[in-house]
């Protein structure tokens, strides 16, 4: 058994591992400490305590080495992506000075983590508390895969990220544009960006798919779309596919000013870089919430598969999906047909619908009088007489 103990103002813990002892600094809490304690003592029974690996690299060494690893096995984007959540962690740990190397992080660590960055301000100026809780759930996969990486390459015994449990989200249908929703935004869509937002809506590209297309990779022949890895740029799952193009984004290309390489570009020849914006603001100016851009890939996907009729494994593959288990989100209903759906239930006779069941006519039973009376009236009726009832 360990004890908790303090030392100046700082209290620690004491424990033995395979016969040798080690101590740990932990902080001003003693509180914390005891449950520290106790937390070591169930690594040791579990067999997850990192008494010994192969390099106890520090903190700095191990977020280097991972990043360096992800440039150069993921995209860009991820890579920028995994930097700005290591960043947050980096934060953290700057007022947890006894956390030094990865062996010092533990699962008391990662929970506080949570906690922490719950009460941060988030980047869109919500206030302390209001961090959606999707963002840390992304943020504890990145931690996972870092120490899941320091597990497999640098002996570390144990990833503190692993059980640690995530936050549950409330889950929302995709926001899909209705049919006079579409029209009114492409009413107030001027020049390119109409046309983009078209080519869109038609085809259930996504953004970076539409930004990073070039006129070398559009078949008016065949008339096909190729997706296809431009420079430094790679399509989401790795994938190189086809888009057959609609007859009316035939006319929309071939109505657009060739300016460079790219389809969509500003007036000066430039890679468009704000689509999102301005379809925002489009859609604010003529009163419609809660969509952005990705709006018009739900679109698409939402009104092939309720509204056209058309399988979902071919709705899979125009958008690109790297399995039909991501294109379910897409298979809900509108409420037109959820309510039309609703309207062919048929439990009462049309004859009683509408009135009080409780009320409806019951099979008539004996009046007062004589067994004679009785018998006379039930023969009436088509009753047979049983002992004090009528029965059917």
């Amino acid at each position: 058994m360990g004890r908790v103990y303090r030392r100046n103002r700082t209290w620690c813990i004491d424990y033995a591992v395979d016969g040798r002892r080690t101590r740990e600094a932990i902080g001003t809490s003693k509180k914390l400490a005891a449950a520290v304690l106790r937390e070591r003592e169930a690594e040791i029974i579990r067999g997850e305590y990192n008494l010994a690996v192969a390099e106890d690299l520090n903190i700095d060494s191990l977020v280097e080495k991972f990043l360096d690893y992800v440039r150069l096995n993921r995209k860009p984007y991820t890579h920028r992506r995994y930097r700005a959540v290591i960043e947050h962690f980096a934060e953290f740990l700057g007022e947890h000075r006894e956390i030094a190397k990865m062996t010092d992080v533990r699962r008391h660590h990662i929970e506080t983590y949570k906690s922490w960055r719950m009460g941060q301000i988030s980047r869109r100026g919500r206030p302390p508390g209001t961090m959606h809780r999707n963002t840390i759930n992304l943020e504890l996969d990145i931690l996972r895969a870092m120490f899941n990486s320091a597990v497999k390459l640098h002996g570390l015994r144990s990833n503190p990220v692993k059980n640690i449990e995530r936050f549950k989200v409330v889950k929302t249908r995709p926001r899909v544009l209705s049919e006079t929703e579409v029209a009114e935004i492409l009413s107030h869509s001027r020049g390119m960006y109409r046309g983009l937002f078209l080519v869109a809506l038609y085809t259930g590209m996504r953004k970076g798919e539409l930004q990073n297309l070039t006129w070398d990779n559009l078949d008016f022949v065949r008339r096909l779309i190729h997706i296809r890895p431009v420079g430094t740029w790679i399509p989401k799952t790795w994938e190189v596919r086809e888009m057959p193009i609609h007859p009316l984004v035939y006319d929309t290309l071939k109505d657009l000013p060739r300016r460079s390489d790219w389809v969509f570009a500003s007036k000066t020849g430039q890679q468009l870089s704000h689509p999102r914006g301005v379809f925002v603001r489009v859609c604010k100016k003529i009163g419609i919430g809660a969509a952005t851009f990705h709006t018009l890939r739900h679109t698409f996907a939402s009104h092939l598969l309720t509204r056209k009729g058309v399988d979902i494994e071919t709705v899979s593959k125009l958008l690109g999906h790297s399995s039909i288990e991501t294109t379910m989100i897409y298979l809900h209903t509108d409420m037109d047909i959820m309510r039309s759906g609703v309207e062919r239930l048929d439990f009462i006779p049309e004859k009683v619908v509408g009135t009080n069941l409780a009320q409806t006519k019951k099979p008539r039973t004996a009046s007062r009088g004589s067994s004679t009376t009785r018998r006379k009236m039930a023969e009436k009726e088509g009753f047979e007489p049983s002992i004090g009832l009528y029965s059917l």
